[in-house]
């Protein structure tokens, strides 16, 4: 069984595809690569962690694409995952775990899994703890001058999930880990 992380997939959000400069010529085309990526990748047997923001301002019922990832799913909720509180108790039966925050020990490490990155997270001064966020996406918060991206980007034990960053496909934590030392 292998881990993986993805966030900000923003399913059903045509918008998302200008905001993000995304390559995608519509919103059923990146829907549909998103969703074969994850598939492509991520075994059933395996855990994909969606780290925020799976769906947002879909005309589609949530549950056409939850039933689409063939995989274990656990999410931790992001600001746009509002659909999942209007009936918790339908959608939790798709996922192994839905949680805001979650502290798990994944592959010999510890990793803190939350929605928004944080500068300081529980363990973050020991080297076998890292934090695994979304929120930002690529650069569409943060321009590459601000003092916050630039603190950000700077730890090497932070990493954005976010699927701007990372070629529209999951990420185990050694890739993670991978494209950040070569980036820094």
């Amino acid at each position: 069984m292998t881990n993986y992380f993805t966030s900000d997939l923003h399913l059903g959000h045509n918008n998302i595809i200008k905001l993000c400069n995304r390559p995608f010529t519509s919103l059923e085309e990146m829907d549909r690569t998103i969703i074969q990526n994850i598939n492509n990748t991520v075994y059933e047997r395996d855990t994909l962690y969606i780290i925020g923001d799976l769906i947002y301002k879909s005309s589609k019922d949530p549950i056409e694409y939850i039933k689409q990832i063939k995989c274990k799913k656990v999410l931790i909720l992001g600001n746009h995952d509002t659909w999942y509180h209007k009936d918790p108790t339908l959608y939790n039966k798709y996922f192994q775990e839905v949680t805001q925050y979650l502290d798990r020990a994944i592959d010999g490490r510890r990793v803190i899994m939350f929605h928004y990155p944080i500068l300081e997270w529980q363990g973050y001064h020991s080297n076998n703890c890292y934090h695994i966020y979304g929120h930002t996406h690529s650069d569409f918060l943060y321009n590459k001058e601000s003092a916050q991206r630039k603190l950000v980007e700077s730890e090497p034990r932070m990493f954005n999930a976010t699927v701007d960053r990372n070629q529209f496909k999951p990420q185990t934590l050694e890739q993670l880990i991978y494209t950040k030392a070569s980036s820094i």
